[in-house]
């Protein structure tokens, strides 16, 4: 199925079948009508970011249709049989008060200031979007439902219930419906559960199901593409009973103590938590199950959990039972799987695991041994690092203290301590951990206050320019990784404050700009190159493409860090040695290090090299940053 009947179909302007259908008359643009025939085998969801097309192919599609009459209501019965919904009830939908003129409340409401009715009434409310604006995220929203308005609504539970909340847009519409903690109100991380109307062809019906949900207020978030009128209703039941290890508080399992085995098969099919590790797995489909364990002293903690099934765990560990772990980074994915914690100290803890498939029987166990001290590096602000200087840490001795900005599934992070150089001089950090784990670098003013612009993350190891820093001002320098075990290393040095410079000409090997500057930042174009090489120069699983080149003509022995971070399209970065046609310097060559983008940090003996800038393949050209910082060889 194409992106656009895709996306078609999220707003529910066309149907399964060959059917006629017609859009309610409400934008010119959108309100033409289709007349297509759709191919009843492709169930997949069609709002996703994935999978949907974009407003604008939906735009450009319907522009010139031919109008169709008499369209044929939703029949949104036969839909909630479809897809197993609780009915609605027989009551009309509750009108809005003058306090409540939408029927919910624009943004996340202020405790005792609520002045719409809580769903906890069982009744049906109906929300007017048209107008509201759209702050609430959702993760399950796509590109059509993202640009329509949201809608909060409170919902209070005395007791710990069965939770069976709907969402049905008046007409053709696509919805998205959110269950979120009411503390964390338009907080994505602390979403329970979100379902897309489009996910399941419900006809623009959202449902979510939460069993034995804990007591407690929660947000119900819900998201229209169209901006129609929308129904909400929340069917509250007693729980019903559960499984042993199927909800909190789990199954005991004794630390260095005997294997535990859970039996999956009967556990509810709608996880009932969502922990933040298992974005690898996705956010539907999934069972859960809990384990919890019981520490009398601090100890280094590692859970191991196998699955008889096929497929992948996702395993975290947290320090409250179905709640946000305040424990970040403490989650690992596999099967069998197995997540470390550093220093836990005396408490009960929860291992939460994740999976999809077929019904399976779980193995848990429990292993400690004697704390690690903890390095001074472990807590921000961490120790100082003079500059020019390094170190190198055990992760053993390091914890998930604060996720950096670009690294969410970081296992242990370190800090330290630096203060920018003088004027005219720019902040140059590297980081290294294991070959094939990611490891990231971010500068920071403030402990608690962390920096997407000044943070980069990629594969094995990276290095970053810090420029334009506030002379001799002290700043936290972050490492991390997505490592559990070995070491992660960072060091710091000072480069000349570097001029961009446009370079032209260059596409061929005979007429490499020479390189002169100690610290340069180059931009270009490859798109008018020559073609490199035709063989992966980097074993990697492209060739490469059109290429610009530079000129290294070194006196003494010296280190030269390369970076193309910046460049528009997916590039490879090799040095060659002694002319045009001579060898590959070992080691000399990087595909995809930070990103798409190509870095190499190499020692060079004293000659002449020639630096090749290509795409990844003969089609990817465009424009490129080069950044280069020569220094004396490392120690």
């Amino acid at each position: 199925m194409s992106r656009v009947f895709k996306a078609l179909l999220a707003l529910g302007l066309v149907g399964c079948g060959s059917r006629t259908l017609q859009a309610p008359d409400r934008d010119a643009a959108r309100d033409d009508v289709l007349s297509v025939v759709v191919d009843d085998a492709d169930p997949r969801p069609v709002d996703a970011d994935d999978d949907a097309g974009t407003l604008g192919d939906v735009l450009s599609l319907v522009q010139d249709t031919p109008i169709v009459e008499d369209l044929p209501a939703v029949d949104a019965q036969s839909a909630d049989a479809a897809a197993g919904d609780a009915s609605f009830g027989d009551a009309s939908p509750r009108d809005a008060g003058a306090l409540c003129p939408a029927g919910a409340l624009d943004r996340c409401p202020s405790p005792g200031h609520e002045p719409c009715t809580d769903l906890a009434d069982g009744l049906v409310h109906r929300v007017v979007t048209a107008g509201l604006g759209a702050e609430l995220p959702a993760s399950c929203e796509g590109e059509l439902t993202r640009v329509g308005p949201d809608a909060a609504l409170v919902l209070t539970l005395l007791n710990p219930s069965d939770v069976v909340l709907t969402a049905r847009a008046t007409g053709i519409d696509a919805v998205a419906l959110t269950l979120t903690p009411y503390a964390q109100c338009g907080q994505r991380e602390g979403e329970l559960r979100c379902q897309n109307s489009s996910a399941g062809g419900t006809s623009g019906v959202a449902t979510v199901r939460a069993v034995s949900l804990a007591a407690g207020r929660y947000i119900v978030g819900v998201s229209s593409a169209r901006s129609l009128a929308v129904d909400v209703q929340a069917v509250v039941s007693a729980p019903g009973p559960r499984a042993r290890g199927d909800v909190c508080p789990g199954v005991a399992v004794q630390p260095d103590g005997p294997l535990v085995s859970v039996d999956a098969t009967s556990f509810a099919g709608d996880a009932d938590y969502l922990p933040g590790c298992m974005s690898q797995l996705g956010r539907t489909g999934l069972v859960d199950a809990v384990f919890s364990y019981t520490l009398t002293e601090a100890r280094d903690v590692a859970v191991e959990v196998a699955g008889s099934g096929a497929g992948e765990l996702a395993l975290e560990l947290g320090d409250a039972c179905g709640a946000r772990s305040t424990m970040p980074g403490v989650c690992a994915t596999g099967n069998p799987v197995r997540a470390v914690a550093r220093r836990q100290p005396a408490g009960t803890y929860f291992a939460t695991v994740h999976f999809r498939g077929a019904a399976r029987l779980l193995s848990a166990r429990v292993r400690t041994q004697p704390a690690t001290p903890a390095s001074p590096h472990d807590q921000c602000p961490g120790s100082a690092l003079s500059v020019p200087g390094s170190l190198s840490m055990n992760l053993a001795s390091l914890g998930p203290d604060s996720a950096p900005a670009c690294l969410s599934a970081a296992r242990a992070d370190a800090f330290a301590a630096v203060t920018a150089p003088s004027a005219g001089l720019d902040l140059v950090a590297v980081a290294r951990g294991g070959s094939r784990d990611a490891v990231s670098i971010e500068l920071r003013d403030r402990c608690d206050r962390a920096d997407e612009s000044r943070c980069t993350a990629g594969v094995g190891g990276l290095w970053r320019r810090f420029g334009d820093l506030a002379s001799h001002v002290g700043y936290t320098l972050t490492t991390a990784t997505t490592a559990i075990e070995g070491s992660v290393s960072v060091e710091v040095l000072t480069t000349p404050r570097a001029t961009p410079v446009t370079v032209l000409g260059n596409t061929r090997c005979e007429l490499a700009r020479p390189v002169t500057e100690l610290s340069a930042v180059f931009h270009g174009a490859t798109t008018e190159a020559g073609v490199a090489w035709l063989q992966s120069p980097c074993g990697a699983s492209c060739n490469g493409g059109r290429a610009v080149w530079y000129r290294l003509d070194l006196a003494a022995r010296q280190r030269v860090l390369l970076s193309t971070v910046g460049s528009g399209f997916d590039t490879l970065l090799a040095v060659f040695a002694g002319s045009c046609g001579g060898r590959l310097v070992g080691g000399a060559c990087n595909d995809d290090a930070v990103g798409s983008a190509s870095q190499l940090d190499l020692t060079l003996d004293p000659g002449r090299y020639f630096v090749a800038l290509s795409g990844c393949g003969s089609r990817a050209s465009g424009d490129y940053t080069l950044d280069l910082v020569t220094a004396a060889p490392r120690r």
